[in-house]
């Protein structure tokens, strides 16, 4: 094959016209042919530089015909938009998040949860009758309160009330010993053994759970609440001050506020 100074060879090279025999004899003739290097050189230049300026996509949409979309994609197209991003999360927010953050502290006889996150419901007796209680629900004197709880991992869970005269009642049903804390396994669900029966005295009445690492003594437990109720003087007041700090003898603490009637 004859190749030097065939122009229309070497343009028809440099756009990969040719099959891969074609090639190599080429490859092998340019390697020691400065002149055909150098005209390939320039030509691939001028293309690119061709390129750069009037890409192929250019042209496609220049002679495309136009056409329109079905409604239904237009209105996704318009919905997928990236700027739309933030909305959307705001709206998540509001839809989604916003309704379980008013529902867990919007009254001052909401369940409160915080520093570890460990929930606790409860369910009570009454004439032989165990339902299901809430903190919304009013109670009344012989009401027997059972705590429910899970954890995520192994705790030691003391469990005690505070009323409205100051008493303080333990759940632990070991009166006997010098823990009030009991250890648990990881778990959801988990009854507290030990439950307490509520008195005739009206107002309210604060359930505090508290999960701890190590066992917790029921002197120093009892200290610590009697020091929070002398210087609030009520339950509310104390529910209040432990959703804003969860600074104590425990490494989280959970509530429940009961209305007793």
């Amino acid at each position: 094959m004859n190749i030097h100074g065939e122009r229309l060879l070497l343009e028809q090279y440099a756009c990969g016209e040719f099959d891969k025999q074609t090639r190599q004899q080429i490859d092998a003739h340019i390697t020691h042919c400065k002149e055909c290097s150098a005209f390939i050189t320039q030509i691939s230049g001028e293309r690119d530089t061709f390129l750069e300026k009037h890409p192929f996509a250019s042209f496609d949409r220049a002679h495309a015909p136009v056409v329109g979309l079905p409604w239904y994609k237009t209105l996704m197209n318009s919905f997928m938009k990236p700027t739309l991003v933030p909305v959307y999360a705001t709206l998540l927010i509001a839809v989604i998040i916003v309704p379980l953050v008013l529902r867990e502290y919007g009254t001052k006889t909401s369940v409160v949860q915080f520093k570890g996150k460990t929930p606790i419901t409860f369910q009570y007796q009454r004439d032989g009758v165990t339902k299901d209680g809430s903190p919304a629900e009013h109670y009344r004197a012989g009401d027997q309160i059972q705590i429910i709880f899970s954890t995520i991992e192994k705790k030691q869970v003391s469990l005690l009330s505070i009323d409205s005269k100051g008493t303080v009642s333990f759940y632990h049903p070991d009166n006997g010993s010098q823990y009030c804390s009991v250890a648990t396994p990881a778990g959801a669900d988990q009854q507290f053994p030990g439950s307490i029966v509520l008195d005739d005295s009206k107002g309210y009445e604060l359930v505090i759970a508290l999960f701890a690492d190590k066992p917790l003594k029921t002197v120093e437990t009892e200290k610590w609440i009697d020091s929070l109720y002398k210087e609030n003087n009520d339950p509310v007041k104390i529910n209040s001050l432990l959703k804003k700090s969860s600074e104590g003898i425990a490494a989280s603490v959970s509530t429940v506020l009961l209305t007793k009637e």
